[in-house]
């Protein structure tokens, strides 16, 4: 249905451009445009016009989700907003919910307390369990920053030596990739479930996928020894439908980690 689709997504763009207009008076001109009033229905208008005139930040507008290195705010926000591990409501409001947004206007803070991401009250213990246990999965494969070391089987604490570098063969380096593609679809994303609905947990699970993807073929364009010039190609991932399995080297790939 093509007509639809594109009357879905003019809605996520009208939907959009109401977080930019908050930071540009007057507040209420977001409302005067042909647009937004042939896009969006009156109540969902409505709406809006009163998020926009208590000057709450309101999940439907301004979440979004980024990679970013811990602490991910932006996963705090998707847990807090999807609210699955808070089905009564106990937690406190307003609470922040875009980490690009450093504090809401200062009439707002006066009026009412905004809940920082810092703050302990944000989340709860399942909430707080779910990004620990996650983090925890990411990092055992390299995540964010030794990606290289996990894919070429070097210690973390140690520095790569001409030695080490002269020895890495294309078909290692292929599983260990693939290591890193099956341990996060297997072992990291079913912790999201937790405490995130099926879409939420999918915008995750699409950024960090795409993330990794494009940190392991990096990885392997850029290694000084690669003299076959092969390129990881994730497709060729048993786990994803191809040949190439990571189970093999699964156990020491995890022992070089943590040493």
């Amino acid at each position: 249905y093509p007509d639809l689709a594109l009357q879905v997504m003019l809605g996520v763009w009208i939907r959009q451009e109401l977080k930019n207009s908050l930071s540009v008076p007057p507040r209420n001109q977001f409302f005067h445009c042909n647009a937004t009033k042939d896009i969006l229905h009156e109540k969902e208008l409505g709406a809006m016009k009163e998020m926009v005139k208590v000057k709450d930040w309101h999940c439907k507008y301004l979440l979004s989700y980024a990679v970013e290195e811990p602490p991910n705010y932006w996963m705090n926000s998707m847990l807090r907003c999807d609210g699955k591990c808070d089905p009564e409501d106990q937690l406190e409001i307003p609470f922040r919910v875009s980490p690009a947004i450093s504090n809401p206007p200062r009439e707002y803070r006066k009026k009412v307390r905004v809940v920082d991401f810092k703050n302990e009250a944000y989340l709860n213990t399942a909430m707080n369990d779910t990004i620990d246990k996650y983090q925890r999965c990411l990092t055992s494969i390299g995540y964010p920053a030794n990606i290289p070391q996990y894919i070429k089987g070097i210690p973390i604490d140690n520095k790569e030596t001409s030695q080490e570098s002269s020895s890495f063969q294309s078909v290692e380096i292929k599983h260990r990739s693939c290591l890193v593609l099956t341990t996060f679809i297997e072992e990291c994303l079913p912790i999201l479930t937790k405490c995130l609905s099926t879409s939420n947990a999918e915008i995750i699970r699409a950024t960090d996928a795409l993330w990794f993807v494009t940190q392991v073929r990096v990885v392997v364009k850029d290694m000084k020894d690669n003299h076959e010039a092969f390129e990881f190609d994730h497709t060729e991932c048993e786990v994803l439908g191809g040949e190439v399995s990571g189970a093999v080297l699964a156990g020491l790939a995890r022992i070089i980690l943590v040493i």
